[in-house]
């Protein structure tokens, strides 16, 4: 057996095999996998020189990538904004906080000058 149809038996195996594993990672929604194995079937195509299925393949690739880093985005984008949320509730505790000092800070000087004023009446 000439080795080109040794290669061509293996690269159709191949490509057999991408394709079942394929099968099962769709429904599994398994995104990353599925671009990886678009990749490896557009790059078995594309040395069987079937230029029309390794466009279709290479489109499929970049549809499942769009999809991959649309949901990284709004994967940052939530984290970013629980970030904010929580620093805002941190900020508001604190400016609480601060005010709740100021107040016995004056409270504690009107005692402190009633104190003061109880003890000049005295005498």
């Amino acid at each position: 057996m000439p080795i080109g149809l040794f290669v061509q038996k293996d690269i159709n195996a191949a490509a057999a095999i991408y394709k079942k594993i394929l099968k099962e990672a769709i429904p599994s929604n398994l995104l990353k996998e599925q671009a990886e194995i678009y990749h490896k079937l557009k790059l078995i195509a594309l040395q069987k020189d079937d230029y029309k299925s390794a466009f279709a393949l290479s489109s499929q690739y970049f549809v499942i990538k769009d999809s991959i880093n649309a949901l990284e985005r709004l994967k940052k984008i939530t984290f970013l904004e629980n970030k904010y949320q929580k620093l805002q509730k941190e900020k508001e505790k604190l400016t609480l906080l601060n005010k709740e000092d100021e107040l016995r800070h004056i409270d504690l000087q009107k005692r402190h000058s009633a104190k003061g004023n109880e003890n000049q009446s005295c005498f």
